[in-house]
């Protein structure tokens, strides 16, 4: 591992988050942007989601001392006044986590929704149990017992009840399923198969996070697994798969490769897990970071600096963009392996030109407390 270069690469990431951001804000609603499209660099609607985890990194790198344009007071207010439309259990989560720590008043009314939202299905009156949307409930219960927000004895009794609901979708390899199976729907059990790795990341914040209020042993060994999973798993260049097999852990299709996945969310979870457990993780992230400026398939780098743009992935050409579920049943004919690195080639391959701001908030979260550490020999230049 290159200290030195993997120390540059992250200033360059944080400062690029932080330039980039305040040009993500939609006027009107004080939210974020939900994407910027092309080389144009065209904004598209609002998204309360990635608002959300976009001042989670925000948060994080004020509290590291990291500079922003950003008024987070302001953002949280567009948060808790878009709260009453969500009809998303993950989405009320999310609200909570960000404003936990920093608009009391905000979180106190969205654990109040949180907690009448029912069974703690994806959608209000659903029967759907994601386990991404899952773990979200789970960090922001969590938050709410760390901030003293709400009733504890309360608060407790739903994040056991999320908890093991989120434990339900484990997979005898010890990864989380996209869901748990409804028999009812054809599509719903065939996804309860399949675990996609934001799932998988964050149940690791998620089972670290419920540890760290409960005590609860049994939650950082779950967090261990996982995380000693992905790892395993990481492919020559660095790449994080996105679909795994949850019964076996075998990779199932390992594209599209997302720029977020390598500077932000594995980061995010496996350097959590490295200081809380010394599971060894920073030269798997140093490599995933290499992928990200340039040693990948391709040979380019996502990250443009100049104009403060982290492309989205390296994907398939379009008519190939949806593989995952004819590579899933021709893994059960045993063809999969070899489909899938057929389809894998780079002439085949392209860089998807659009980026989203949750991708910088994440990244802000993984990395602001290193980037703005002291034990750097010089600052790099953004």
């Amino acid at each position: 591992m290159d200290h030195d270069r993997y120390r540059a690469e992250v200033d360059t990431l944080t400062a690029l988050c932080l330039r980039r951001l305040p040009r993500m804000i939609d006027p009107k609603t004080g939210l974020f942007v939900k994407r910027v499209d092309g080389e144009q660099l065209k904004p598209s609607s609002t998204s309360v989601r990635y608002s959300a985890l976009t001042v989670l990194g925000l948060a994080r790198a004020e509290k590291a001392g990291l500079a922003s344009s950003i008024d987070l007071a302001a953002s949280t207010r567009a948060l808790d006044r878009a709260r009453p439309t969500l009809g998303n259990s993950g989405d009320l989560a999310l609200v909570l986590w960000a404003t936990a720590g920093l608009d009391r008043r905000a979180a106190e009314r969205a654990l109040e929704d949180l907690l009448g939202f029912g069974t703690l299905a994806a959608e209000r009156d659903g029967s759907s149990f994601r386990s991404t949307e899952l773990a979200w409930v789970v960090t922001g219960l969590a938050e709410a017992i760390a901030h003293d927000i709400g009733h504890e004895s309360v608060v407790r009794r739903r994040l056991d009840e999320a908890y093991g609901r989120l434990l339900q979708n484990r997979g005898e390899s010890g990864l989380l399923a996209f869901e748990s199976p409804n028999n009812r729907r054809l599509s719903s059990r065939f996804r309860s198969t399949l675990g996609f790795f934001d799932a998988q990341v964050y149940s690791i914040v998620a089972s670290l996070r419920h540890h760290a209020v409960t005590g609860d042993a049994a939650a950082r060994d779950t967090a261990l697994t996982m995380g000693r999973a992905i790892l395993q798993k990481q492919r020559s260049r660095g790449q994080w798969p996105w679909h795994y097999e949850v019964a076996t852990g075998a990779i199932v299709d390992p594209l599209p490769t997302y720029a977020v996945h390598q500077d932000a969310m594995a980061p995010m979870a496996l350097l959590m897990l490295e200081r809380e457990t010394g599971l060894v993780a920073t030269p798997a992230v140093a490599r995933g970071l290499g992928w990200l400026f340039g040693d990948n398939e391709l040979n380019t780098s996502l990250v443009d600096a100049d104009r403060s743009v982290i492309w989205r992935s390296i994907r398939r050409r379009n008519a190939l963009r949806s593989a995952v579920y004819p590579l899933k049943l021709a893994r059960l004919a045993g063809a999969g392996p070899a489909l899938a690195d057929a389809l894998s080639s780079r002439p085949l391959l392209a860089i998807d030109r659009e980026f989203r701001p949750y991708h910088l908030g994440l990244c802000l979260y993984a990395f602001a407390e290193l980037s703005a550490s002291g034990d750097r020999k010089e600052q790099p230049s953004a």
